[in-house]
């Protein structure tokens, strides 16, 4: 039998993603994650329960689009993520996993 949450680790992961708009959104309560992998809201509410020990109140899934881009005649593409906008009540803050350098 497999355990729920380690298949659920294996899944995916999230990063927290370091940027000025995130940051600023970090004082009203608003944490922005990147996923690698695929998830939906429950699975990333447990994650965070899990690694965090906070609960969040809601969690808005977003889609960044890939961005066509030409380099030196060559056409490809770039970017295409997957955001996750993690709401928790006031006063429950989660701490930065990554260090941030000043």
């Amino acid at each position: 039998m497999v355990d729920k949450q380690k298949k659920t680790k294996e899944k995916f992961s999230l990063i927290q993603r370091v940027t000025e708009k995130a940051t600023t959104e970090e004082a009203h309560g608003v944490y922005t994650f990147t996923l690698s992998g695929l998830a939906n809201k429950k699975e990333i509410a447990a994650r965070v329960r899990q690694d965090f020990k906070v609960t969040p109140i809601k969690i808005h899934i977003v889609n960044l689009p890939k961005k066509s881009v030409t380099i030196m005649g060559r056409r490809g593409t770039r970017g295409g993520a997957v955001k996750a906008l993690v709401y928790l009540k006031q006063g429950d803050k989660i701490t930065h996993s990554v260090p941030i350098k000043k």
